[in-house]
């Protein structure tokens, strides 16, 4: 059953700013690139905004790996991680798209379900990994009685 509806799409004088279909025209640019200029281009990023802290130390432990066509993935350790690229994500890719001009580049933000990096490790999970890995830890654990508190 088809609902009756009204459209109006030809007879309406349209005052866009010529602005808006510069940027339309944005959403069109296909330039080939490599993963090299993908690189530069997400350093040059972080060289350009060195007061954003957390997203800069994330890129930096963060690259991306290219998964298919123009989609690349960026794993992360941590939700708190993966907001931060959220959060960034409109500016870092309109400098990417700019930098490579191509427009169809999208980045998949994926948080890491495996074992986390060392990194990100708290006390506890640094105590139990060297109490796992170190027999002398573990002597000089009980030999002076320590806890983590």
């Amino acid at each position: 059953m088809r609902t009756p509806g009204l459209t109006l799409k030809a007879g309406i004088a349209r005052n866009e700013p010529k602005e808006a279909a510069v940027a339309d025209d944005r959403h069109d640019r296909t330039s080939p690139y490599t993963a090299e200029s993908l690189d530069a281009a997400w350093d040059a990023y972080i060289e350009a905004n060195p007061t954003e802290h957390l997203i800069v130390n994330s890129m930096r432990s963060h690259r991306p790996v290219h998964i298919a066509g123009d989609t690349w993935q960026v794993t992360v350790d941590s939700e708190s991680q993966a907001q931060i690229f959220r959060d960034a994500m409109p500016a870092l890719l309109r400098h990417i798209h700019d930098s490579l001009q191509n427009d169809m580049l999208s980045f998949d933000i994926v948080l890491n379900r495996g074992q986390s990096a060392p990194v990100v490790w708290n006390e506890r999970e640094v105590y139990q990994h060297m109490m796992a890995t170190s027999e002398k830890m573990r002597n000089f654990v009980e030999a002076f009685k320590l806890t983590l508190i």
